[in-house]
Parts: structure tokens; C-alpha cells; sequence
């Protein structure tokens, strides 16, 4: 089994509850964002992993694009 990034499961229970009960769904969502901002930075070699998976598991097109938006949300 895979491990995915905490945003990605945050992301997939805020949408769950948004379909099941949107008052839940905006608790999720503050919950998430709370543990989320409470996880230490990213280390460069952290960003040079995911970069580098990322161009390994997507096409070229998508990788650049990807790529292109991560960087625009680093700072």
C-alpha cells in the first residue's frame, strides 16, 4: 500500500463530508488546516524527491505543469 501526502487525505475527507454533511465538511476542513500548518517545513531534499517522483509518474506536459504550481506555492 502507498503513502499519501497528508494534504491528499485531508483533501479526500473534506470532500467526503462535504457530501455527506457540509457542516462536518467545514469542521474537517478547519481541523486540516490546523494540522496541517502545524507540520514542520519541507526540506530541500524533501522538494527534490517529489519533484523527482513527479516527473517519473507523469507525463512531460503534466510534470512541467505540476511542477509550475508547486513552485508558485513554496513561499
Amino acid at each position: 500500500m502507498g503513502c499519501y501526502p497528508a494534504t491528499v487525505v485531508a483533501g479526500g475527507l473534506v470532500e467526503l463530508a462535504e457530501k455527506h454533511d457540509p457542516e462536518l465538511a467545514h469542521w474537517a476542513a478547519g481541523e486540516a488546516e490546523k494540522f496541517l500548518a502545524s507540520l514542520p517545513a519541507a526540506r530541500p531534499e524533501q522538494n527534490a524527491t517529489f519533484l523527482a517522483e513527479l516527473h517519473s509518474e507523469l507525463p512531460q506536459e503534466w510534470a512541467d505543469r505540476a511542477e509550475a504550481i508547486y513552485r508558485r506555492h513554496l513561499d
